[in-house]
């Protein structure tokens, strides 16, 4: 559900990538031709966000609960895992950014788990009123 709320924002950052993936999309699954197991549709990118619930597409306020921060990781990586996206015919740089999404799944959920379902502190002792 928050893929839509990532197109606009994710795109200005990678936006080759996306003109990869908007056209390299259907090429990519239907230039396989292999079988109809092949033509999973690409998912969006992931927002510019490096906030790990927002990677997750969880609400803060999961903070904390382990159940709901692995249950949004394994539907993540079910739809985003590079071997069930990618083919031969697959473009690079949207080969890619598949993979560099998954790891920032990944990378996002590793630093809630070691952290006790909750984010990495910032560094410098920031003001953070929340």
């Amino acid at each position: 559900s928050s893929g839509g709320g990532g197109d606009g924002e994710a795109d200005g950052g990678g936006g080759e990538g996306e003109a990869d993936g908007g056209g390299g999309e259907g090429e990519a699954d239907g230039g396989g031709g292999g079988g109809e197991q092949n033509a999973r549709s690409i998912p969006p990118p992931l927002p510019a966000s490096t906030d790990p619930f927002v990677l997750l597409g969880l609400d803060h306020s999961s903070a904390g609960d382990i159940a709901a921060i692995k249950s949004a990781y394994h539907r993540l990586t079910k739809a985003r895992h590079p071997d069930s996206l990618v083919t031969a015919s697959t473009p690079v740089r949207l080969r890619q950014r598949i993979h560099d999404d998954f790891s920032r799944v990944n990378a996002a959920y590793e630093e809630l788990r070691s952290n006790e379902g909750l984010p990495t502190p910032p560094r410098r002792g920031a003001q953070c009123g929340a």
